[in-house]
């Protein structure tokens, strides 16, 4: 009982203290599924290209986007190199572009289908975007041993 009394004293006081803030009047978020199933192959090649559920975004002024996302990648041979990332894309004929920039994630791909997650946090300017996982194959294996991605991203004010 002693015990118990020390342990309510130690955890539960000092709860007392420690308070969130209080939400922003009018703040809003919206929040989007990027899960399915991923892209059968993914060729070596220099360009980035969408792997799985595209979302068209509409952004306004003064918003953020937020997002997490996790991708089954495998060859089906060998191991290559491959750039991962959550891109947006402008408009369908623009190039697709990682949300961190050059500060997206080199990982390396087997035959054994591993998770590879990402995420990102950035303002764009206001407009409509496809956003979704993406990949650069780096190397020269078929990234073709593939499974779906889970994630989401969150537009906020």
């Amino acid at each position: 009982m002693k015990i118990l009394a020390l342990f309510v004293c130690l955890l539960v006081i000092p709860l007392a203290f420690f308070s969130l803030p209080e939400p922003q009047s009018g703040a809003s978020a919206n929040l989007i599924d990027l899960s399915g199933e991923g892209t059968y192959e993914v060729f070596p090649g220099k360009t980035w290209q969408f792997f799985g559920p595209v979302r068209s975004l509409s952004i306004g002024d003064g918003q953020r986007l937020l997002g997490s996302a996790a991708a089954v990648l495998g060859t089906n041979q060998g191991s290559t190199r491959a750039a991962i990332a959550i891109c947006f894309q402008r408009a369908a004929s623009d190039p697709i572009v990682p949300l961190v920039g050059d500060n997206h994630l080199n990982v390396t791909i087997d035959p054994f289908q591993r998770s590879h997650s990402v995420h990102a946090a950035v303002s764009l300017p206001r407009g409509t975007y496809n956003v979704g996982f993406c990949v650069v194959n780096l190397g020269k294996e078929i990234i073709g041993n593939n499974n779906y991605v889970n994630g989401w991203v969150l537009i906020s004010d």
